[in-house]
């Protein structure tokens, strides 16, 4: 065998030996992310938890919302969103809110800024509509408060 036929047999077991690294480096990967997204949403519950529980706890969390950082699972735009209703306390007009978001310096992008925030809204289950164009927070339901009284019922 001669020397370039012997370099194309290494070049050909180097790029096998690659190939098997990087399949073995996706697998690890699918499994941290598995992991990953289960500790998020631990992480989310323990933190709603902690919102009901202590109210400073609550309060530092809408104000670091508020100011539009970007938060471990969704975009900041939703984010904001749910951090402006928990300083508000109640489910609010999406115009109201949008308004109130604006007073805080939280920018909504896009040439229709207000039908952006309605539709990141929707797209998060967070977030749920009771009444038309009214928005709350789904983890306002049933939590040591009566649903009909505060409009969350269904």
């Amino acid at each position: 065998m001669d020397t370039n036929s012997q370099v194309l047999v290494a070049l050909r077991s180097d790029r096998a030996s690659l190939i098997a690294q990087i399949a073995e480096i996706d697998h690890r990967k699918a499994e941290l992310d598995q992991n990953k997204h289960a500790k998020q949403e631990e992480l989310a519950a323990v933190e709603n938890v902690l919102a009901f529980k202590d109210p400073d706890f609550a309060a530092a969390r809408a104000a670091s919302l508020a100011q539009g950082r970007r938060d471990r699972r969704t975009g900041a735009l939703p984010d904001a969103a749910r951090g402006v209703l928990l300083e508000l306390g109640q489910p609010v007009y999406y115009q109201d809110l949008y308004e109130a978001m604006r007073e805080r310096g939280i920018m909504v992008p896009g040439k229709n800024p207000v039908a952006n925030l309605v539709s990141q809204m929707g797209r998060d289950d967070r977030f749920v509509r009771v009444g038309r164009g009214t928005y709350g927070l789904l983890e306002w339901q049933g939590v040591g408060q009566d649903a009909e009284a505060t409009g969350l019922s269904d």
